[in-house]
């Protein structure tokens, strides 16, 4: 069996391997500004008196969390197509050998806003 399969599944392992930790990278920064906002939240309904002034902080906290998740969500559809779209669209990269080509799997951070 020649070299090229072995280079071959471990360029795939590569790939996977980086796209998962991306992800993780992803996943731990969103948690972790969820955590933030979630203390900020505690700590206003502490020094909440009345009735109101908890339904407000209630309010803003759950309007904040629900456009939050969205954004994250829109974020990692629009990665998995971008990512989806390099696998799909095979190029020949500037300085390759004739007959290799790339699909483009460079993973790239999701973009915050």
């Amino acid at each position: 069996m020649s070299a090229k399969p072995f280079e071959l599944v471990q360029r795939a392992y590569e790939s996977w391997f980086e796209a998962a930790g991306a992800m993780q990278s992803q996943a731990i920064e969103f948690l972790n500004d969820r955590l933030a906002t979630d203390s900020a939240a505690i700590a206003k309904l502490a020094h909440c008196w009345t009735p109101l002034g908890i339904l407000g902080v209630q309010a803003d906290y759950a309007g904040r969390a629900v456009a939050d998740f969205v954004t994250e969500a829109q974020r990692i559809a629009a990665w998995f197509t971008r990512e989806q779209e390099g696998v799909s669209s095979p190029r020949v990269e500037p300085g390759s050998k004739e007959g290799e080509v790339s699909h483009g799997r460079r993973m790239n951070r999701i973009s915050r806003r």
